[in-house]
């Protein structure tokens, strides 16, 4: 698998730039229809993992804003 150019902080950072959204559902609503939708791409295109370290860092994001 090709590495990734960006490091998990370099990818925090970036996320940290955008602008920031205001969602009024429940993180675990979110979180539970993100865990749908990454199960049905791995059926369909097997692991994908920078997709999973984009959902790491913006669930950590996510959190970090609703403390």
């Amino acid at each position: 698998m090709k590495e990734s150019k960006w490091s998990d902080e370099q990818l925090q950072e970036l996320l940290s730039q955008l602008p920031k959204i205001k969602d009024d559902r429940d993180p675990r609503d979110i979180y539970q229809a993100i865990e749908i939708k990454m199960g049905k791409q791995k059926t369909k295109h097997g692991s994908c993992h920078l997709s999973q370290r984009l959902l790491h860092c913006s669930c950590f994001l996510f959190s970090s804003q609703t403390l």
